[in-house]
């Protein structure tokens, strides 16, 4: 069963994050008349706005490093690329990079340095994976995909060179074996 226990700000929580370390730290981005990433250090009594810009509405543009939890990267509209070093409270501007709209966001295990970003505007053209293998600051095109978004990526602690990922409105599922250089279709 579940229960109620907090409100979130805003019309629609893309990402949501509960940190490991400190659960009373919840970190969201969220749609509202300016996007924005709020954060909440009292299990979602009461939350701030840590950073406001307009994000997809059909992506999840914030992302928890998986190595360190009080990192947060965050990937608006328009362009740039933002870091958090303390658990989402402040973001800085790492890369001026253009991305269009980011559908999601990954960091490899074992290596905060090498991160992914998922870029495509839904019906409008293709959708791209951007790599970075120095955190974020240069980045180069891993795929280019057969549709509009890229809406989700994942890989493994147990093996840092395989990753995979969905498009849409297609159906192919991609699959990387050299930690995202490149990728190819695994479900044609």
């Amino acid at each position: 069963t579940w229960t109620d226990i907090a409100n979130i700000p805003g019309s629609w929580p893309h990402s949501f994050y509960v940190s490991p370390n400190d659960t009373n730290i919840w970190v969201a981005a969220v749609v509202n008349s300016t996007d924005e990433v709020i954060k909440s250090t009292n299990y979602g009594a009461t939350w701030t706005t840590s950073i406001a810009k307009n994000f997809s509405n059909y992506g999840q543009p914030l992302e928890m490093d998986q190595n360190d939890p009080s990192i947060f990267y965050f990937a608006p509209d328009g362009g740039g690329f933002y870091q958090s070093t303390d658990n989402g409270s402040t973001f800085s501007l790492i890369s001026n990079y253009a991305f269009r709209s980011p559908c999601d966001l990954l960091v490899e295990y074992d290596n905060s340095s090498v991160i992914f970003v998922a870029d495509g505007v839904t019906g409008n053209g293709q959708a791209e994976i951007f790599k970075s293998s120095n955190g974020g600051v240069n980045w180069t095109l891993s795929l280019t995909a057969g549709a509009s978004e890229v809406p989700s990526m994942c890989n493994t602690k147990f093996d840092n060179s395989v990753i995979y990922s969905t498009e849409w409105s297609g159906q192919k599922l991609y699959k990387s074996t050299n930690g995202g250089d490149n990728f190819f279709t695994l479900i044609p």
